[in-house]
């Protein structure tokens, strides 16, 4: 999705929290913040997890995650 894609799409108004995956376009949207998807961020968590099982964080990060999307 291009940054002119968005525009058309939202028009004049601004949302005050964007949420998005990080693609480069959305985070050019026109937002006073932005939220990156929880949900996306689990999935990258987990391939910290499968790469380095015994580390503390990526679980530790995924249990806060999951806590905040319930």
């Amino acid at each position: 999705m291009e940054h002119t894609q968005i525009e058309k799409m939202v028009g004049n108004h601004q949302p005050e929290v964007w949420g998005c995956d990080c693609l480069s376009a959305q985070l050019k949207a026109k937002a006073e913040l932005f939220q990156i998807c929880l949900a996306h961020q689990l999935r990258n968590l987990q391939g910290a997890v499968d790469l380095y099982p015994q580390a503390f964080w990526p679980r530790t990060m995924q249990a806060l995650f999951r806590f905040a999307i319930h």
